[in-house]
């Protein structure tokens, strides 16, 4: 088996299973509380590299979450953000960073809303080519909806990225 195959079977059968589609993929609701999240992500990105062990991140696609706390009801939705990285360790094809980020995502199919949400996460980036690289990461990220409302506390994500990216060095 093609390694990484495995992952995108995964991906989109959690993709194809979602039902609603919230704002970053959190749910948003008057008892939010935030909490643990666990999140798959198909995404595409641009990365400028900086000098030295950093660069600027630009990234969209779409996520799959759930949440015990919420009865593993999966949620997906689209998302956009700017990540600024900080690459620190690299052996072989596996780097590992950590990045501070600013994102939106909408959500247009049940209710119309949409969020900002800012976050902390560090990542390990695996390299399956010079284009596919896949990132399991641990993020802390705090939404605010468009409009109004926010959770009580922040999200602690455990995620897993599949990744499509070109950069510019």
């Amino acid at each position: 088996m093609v390694q990484g195959k495995k992952e995108c079977i995964i991906l989109f059968m959690l993709l194809a299973s979602g039902s609603s589609v919230f704002a970053d993929a959190f749910p948003k609701s008057p008892e939010a509380l935030g909490g643990p999240v666990l999140s798959v992500e198909l995404l595409g990105s641009y990365e400028i590299g900086f000098k030295g062990k950093g660069g600027l991140l630009f990234w969209g696609g779409v996520a799959a979450v759930c949440s015990p706390i919420y009865k593993f009801e999966m949620r997906a939705g689209p998302e956009a953000a700017i990540e600024v990285r900080h690459y620190f360790s690299e052996k072989g094809n596996k780097k590992w960073c950590v990045s501070l980020y600013g994102g939106v995502a909408y959500n247009f199919i049940d209710e119309n809303y949409g969020a900002f949400t800012p976050g902390l996460k560090l990542t390990r980036k695996k390299s399956i080519n010079e284009f596919l690289h896949l990132e399991p990461y641990l993020g802390l990220s705090y939404p605010f909806y468009f409009g109004e409302g926010h959770p009580w506390l922040p999200f602690l994500t455990f995620g897993y990225r599949v990744v499509f990216e070109k950069k510019k060095k």
